[in-house]
């Protein structure tokens, strides 16, 4: 199981919400942070991510150390919420 997951928004075949879709649907990966990156970047469709289950929602272009910043922060709180390191 990865400790967090990174997925674009737009990619062929399905989008990030549907992968989204899935991976929550999947009892081994419904727990692990998603964060989705997109050149879409109204608040609608951040208010879509989030409500589809995305731990964090960062528009294109963005800056590589605050993505780290961002998956770093994810697995912490998940280790913190299972009580693993």
């Amino acid at each position: 199981v990865p400790d967090c997951i990174v997925s674009d928004v737009r990619m062929p075949g399905k989008d990030g919400l549907e992968l989204l879709s899935l991976l929550k649907a999947d009892e081994r990966l419904a727990r692990v942070p998603v964060v989705l990156l997109t050149a879409k970047s109204m608040t609608q469709d951040r208010i879509d991510g989030f409500k589809a289950g995305a731990d964090a929602y960062l528009p294109k272009p963005f800056n590589p150390d605050e993505l780290l910043s961002i998956i770093d922060n994810a697995i912490k709180r998940r280790q913190q919420m299972t009580g693993t390191d």
